[in-house]
Order: structure tokens, then sequence, then C-alpha cells
């Protein structure tokens, strides 16, 4: 964002409409239409309009140019091109700046996706905390505070409460709080008949509200509205076996609810309340509440598998396919137990989470690497070690993502490990791996006969696999139909 030989600061430029039903306004025809746009006449577009544009020294711009930055056919921003100069731009302009434009569209997106898998990782590891918190018997208070902090550091609200249903009464007691400027609020005890987390409980479902003027029905909680300047609401139900324990509430001084998978969050660290309250009242419940938790951990685990198989076109299904033959195998011939074959499921999921760092112009190449690309795409095992290390509930599932391209002769990678100092779970991947890569097509080729297939990994006994694994993998493709 600037003009000739002058630099600006993008953050002092205000936010510009969008209005999707102006066809007048020009970016968001841009948007809307999903195609560049040129303007001649700018101030003429600007007069007819009504619009204002950023000025820096006085200077009206003229003329100008809008490209759509577009993902997957939908808009996520626009490219605004201005000049001093009428009639500035051309179609060739408009050619070469959609280029740009894509090349901008795919780094913002590999950014975001980047950045919401490592929110993800960044709260399964909170959630995992929360956990070991409550099977390690902390007090409830504690507990409670610690989900709070979750809350402020990965949700981006202005306060937040925890407040509990008191047993054989119609009232709600604070347990903990944050974001307050009245230190009272805390130790507030609330009827349940008249405020938003009253209607929580009523319906047993998440209650949303953005404030734009007085609401009567509110009156107990408004006189806090009007003094903490509170502008949206998010109550969410502490449930458990159908049992309302109480009410996570977020507020905002914008007018605006959080996005969907803020909220999603919101509402697992919702359960985890009441799984803690539950343990207070009722520890024989705690068994079932932990497993329930492990499910949403491993349902997660599969979301990102997913993901990662839909950003790799060429390995689409291939996820899935591998991580149960690897778990048969172990299974079956190498005895390995439920604890050992959960740890490898994880593990297998997450295989090639690596190459959420690997730039799409190299993932999805059709055709073979250079031999730069592949010293790029051959850091994906260190990256994935990188990601997964410090997140305690997966540390046992690194083996696979980290060591499944090191080589029985010790030729691969990332460390050039041989034998058996390469971890047995990334041994059984290793041939499962290379089975289903060669057997499924691929941009570059066509899939490979199972005849060809077999041969090529008998020959790679001893070399790139280990001869045990390759034995056992032959037994499972023999029983196969």
């Amino acid at each position: 964002a600037y003009a000739a030989g002058q630099h600006l600061d993008v953050t002092k430029i205000p936010f510009l409409p969008y209005k999707p039903e102006g066809e007048s306004f020009k970016r968001s025809q841009a948007i809307a239409r999903r195609e560049a746009v040129i303007v001649d006449d700018l101030q003429q577009n600007i007069r007819t309009t009504g619009g204002k544009y950023f000025k820096t020294d006085g200077t009206k711009p003229q003329s100008a140019l809008y490209v759509p930055l577009l993902s997957e056919g939908e808009p996520i921003g626009l490219i605004d091109l201005q000049s001093y100069q009428p009639n500035a731009f051309s179609d060739s302009d408009v050619e070469w700046l959609g280029v740009v434009a894509n090349q901008v569209s795919m780094a913002i997106k590999n950014a975001q996706l980047y950045d919401q898998i490592r929110s993800r990782l960044t709260q399964l590891n909170g959630l995992r905390d929360i956990d070991s918190f409550i099977t390690g018997h902390l007090p409830l208070d504690q507990i409670l505070k610690s989900i709070l902090d979750l809350v402020q550091f990965q949700v981006e609200v202005d306060a937040a409460d925890i407040l509990i249903l008191e047993e054989g009464s119609n009232q709600l007691r604070s347990a903990a709080a944050f974001g307050f400027t009245q230190e009272a609020i805390e130790q507030v005890v609330l009827a349940a008949d008249h405020s938003y987390a009253g209607e929580v409980l009523r319906t047993q479902k998440p209650v949303t509200f953005v404030r734009h003027e007085a609401d009567a029905y509110v009156l107990d909680q408004w006189r806090v509205w009007q003094q903490e300047q509170f502008r949206a609401y998010i109550g969410v139900p502490l449930m458990i076996n159908r049992d309302v324990k109480g009410v996570l509430e977020v507020f905002r001084h914008e007018p605006a609810l959080l996005e969907p998978q803020n909220q999603h969050f919101l509402e697992t660290l919702a359960g985890q309340a009441a799984i803690a309250i539950e343990q207070r009242e009722l520890f024989d419940g705690l068994q079932h509440s932990n497993e329930e938790l492990r499910q949403a951990y491993d349902a997660t685990i599969e979301g990102w598998s997913r993901a990662m198989d839909l950003r790799d076109r060429e390995t689409e299904g291939h996820t899935q396919r591998v991580t149960v033959l690897t778990c048969r195998i172990a299974k079956e011939h190498f005895h390995f137990d439920d604890e050992a074959l959960v740890w490898m499921r994880r593990g297998a999921l997450l295989h090639d989470i690596g190459k959420l760092g690997v730039p799409d112009n190299i993932l999805l190449k059709e055709g073979p690497l250079t031999l730069e690309e592949w010293v790029i795409m051959k850091t994906h095992p260190h990256m994935a070690y990188e990601m997964i290390k410090s997140i305690d509930y997966l540390q046992n599932a690194v083996d696979i993502p980290h060591f499944h391209h090191e080589k029985w002769d010790g030729s691969g990678y990332p460390h050039g490990l041989a034998g058996e100092a390469i971890p047995l779970a990334a041994r059984i991947f290793a041939v499962v791996d290379v089975w289903d890569a060669l057997t499924s097509d691929r941009p570059y080729r066509k899939a490979w006969r199972e005849e060809d297939a077999l041969q090529f990994i008998r020959e790679q006994s001893g070399k790139h696999f280990d001869p045990t694994v390759v034995e056992a993998f032959f037994a499972i493709m023999q029983r196969q139909p």
C-alpha cells in the first residue's frame, strides 16, 4: 500500500465498505462478479457513488484496477491498484495482475490453513491439560480458572465467567471470571429467571445476543452491560448426560459474535467444565467422560487428516487406507497391544502433517521434482516432529510422522537411520505407504499393477524395507479377498 516514492502505514488505512448489492461500487463489483474491474475515470465513479478514497498528499488518483483474490472460486480479498493517470490500465495489466492475485490467494490460503492447524494443535494441547487437571483431582476452582485461561488466550473475547447452578435452587453462582472491571461481578449470585444464563438453562442450548438497544427482558443483567459496555454475548450450557450444571458466558465490547470454530471450541470447554463439576458431585462418571474426550481428540485428528488429503490431491483417501492396513499388520504379526495401536493409528493419520509447511507449487506439482524441490520436500518429516513434539498427548504418536521415510539400509531421510534403529511402527508404515502410493493413480502417472508393486516391494526387502515386515505384509496380502 504505497504510492510512487512514498511508503504508507497500512494499519492506518480505514476499512473499506463491501456492498455486494451496489454494482456502482467497483470494488464490490469485482468481488461479487469474481472478475477484474478497470475504472478509467475514478473521480467520476467517486462522485457517482459518494465514496471516499484514502489520500496521502492531496493528489487524487484518476484510474484504478481491482482484481479479486479467489480461493476455490470464493473471494477472500482484493488487490486495489490505482494510478494518478486516467485510462492507465489495460487488459494486459489485468492478465499479469491476475497471475499475481493467484499467487497471493494461495499464500493467504496456505497461511490461513497453517494458522488454523497450529491453533487447533494449541487448543488440543490445552484440552489435554484440562483433562489431566480433572483426572489429577485438582480443586474445582483451579480447574475452572484454567478453563477460563484457555478461553482468554484462544478465543477473542473481553470477559468471561462460569456460573454454577446451585443444587435445589434457581440461582446461578459465579465460580470463576475474568475481564470485568467490577470485582463484585466475580462473586455474583444471579436469579436464573432474569438473565440470559437462565435462557441457556431453560433451552439447554447456546444463546447468543448482540446489543444494539436496550432489552427490557434482561433487566438484572442490563446494569452490568451498561457499566461494562458489552455489546455481544454468548452463553453455552455446561451439560453432561443431558444434565445442566451451569453456564459458560463470554462477552465482547464489539457487537459481533464468534466465528463457528471458536464457538465450537467454547462448547468443548463447556463440556470439560461440566465434567469437572460432575466429578465433584459424582466421581463414578469420570471414566465415561474421559472416553468422550478421547473420542473428541481422535475425531479432531481425523479431521486434520482429511484436510491434508484434500490439500494434497494426489493422496486423496490415502491416509485412511494406510492407517487401516498398518494397524492390521502391527496387531496380527507384531502383537501390538491396544494402547500401542492407538498411538500407531494417530501417528499414521498424521504421517504427512509436516507437508503443511511445503509450498503448493512443490506439493501439487504434476511431474518430477527438481533437486532443489526435493530438498524442500524432504523437510516435511522434521516439520512434523517440530509440530508434534511439544504436545504431550501426541508424543507417543511421533514415530511414524518423523521416521517413515527412513530406509532399512540407512539411505533414507531425515536422519539416515538403519535397521532396528528405525522405530518398528515407522518400518511397518513405510511398506504400506509405498504399496498404497504405487497402486494409486497420481497426476503424473497411472497406478502400477498390483503384481508389479508386489514385485517391487519384494525387491526392496533388506534395502528400503525391513525383511521381517515385508514377510508380514505378504502374509496379509495373501489373505486379502
